[in-house]
């Protein structure tokens, strides 16, 4: 599997990063390769043959504008996605659905997370803030066409 890293600085890459890790710590039979992938469409597209010449099966990007400029970039060499190369995203933007073929997608529920916040910052009192314990965003996988059958 290959990860196509976002921006070093991004707390949502190195959280995506520990993810990655901690899973694959309990899968001896699962290897990991890490590429600077950005954030963009044209970071996706410039990591193509970065991504063809390493051999993998699977892409996860950083972001679904990195997943579709890839996605776009394998379309235009003639890489059958996901025959030859599962491609997945995160965020799961309204564009995700309709690339070809439509991007899997992992999901988090920003609305839910903004009213959350907002329900937290009703709880402010003239004293200051009330201590509340982080709640973890809650991924869903929105399984597409763009992935398929481990390899």
């Amino acid at each position: 599997m290959l990860y196509l890293a976002g921006p070093s600085a991004s707390d949502s890459n190195a959280a995506r990063l520990q993810g990655i890790e901690e899973y694959r710590s309990r899968r001896d039979d699962l290897e990991v390769t890490v590429l600077p992938g950005g954030t963009s469409l044209s970071d996706g597209r410039a990591a193509a043959p970065a991504v063809v010449s390493s051999g993998v099966t699977a892409v996860v990007c950083f972001n679904d504008l990195v997943a579709l400029g890839l996605l776009s970039a394998l379309d235009e060499q003639g890489v059958d996605v996901p025959g030859e190369i599962s491609v997945a995203g995160f965020d799961d933007v309204p564009f995700a659905a309709y690339s070809h073929p439509p991007l899997t997608s992992v999901a988090l529920d920003f609305a839910g997370n903004g009213a959350r916040a907002w329900q937290r910052l009703a709880l402010t009192t003239p004293a200051g803030v009330t201590p509340v314990v982080p709640e973890p965003a809650e991924p869903r996988l929105v399984v597409r066409a763009s992935t398929g059958p481990a390899a």
